[in-house]
């Protein structure tokens, strides 16, 4: 949901939210994200809400998500607010199956 009792299923998602919902999924089905990857550092990591946090980074380094550099400043980026791509969300979804089949 998105809070204040609204799931809101018709509405965009946010990479964070994304994130945080992955590894909601993850815990409720016991499916251990095991880090394959450094944790990163995010230029933008002031931006990614204190309720996301922890699971953006457990997300990200299970190799479920990863940042977006920024072509301008070469800085790598989680860009928490923006929307989730379609091909983000696949890409997220398969290594997700991929970590529950190992």
């Amino acid at each position: 949901g998105i809070g204040d009792n609204k799931f809101a299923p018709n509405s965009n998602i946010t990479r964070e939210q994304m994130a945080l919902m992955i590894f909601r999924f993850a815990d409720a089905y016991n499916v251990t994200l095991t880090s394959t990857v450094d944790k990163a550092t995010f230029a933008d990591d002031a931006k990614i809400s204190t309720s996301a946090s922890d699971s953006v980074y457990k997300v990200q380094q299970a190799g479920i998500i990863s940042g977006i550099t920024d072509s301008k400043t070469n800085k790598v980026n989680f860009a928490p607010k923006a929307n989730a791509t379609r091909g983000e969300a696949a890409k997220m979804l398969t290594m997700l199956i991929q970590t529950m089949t190992k």
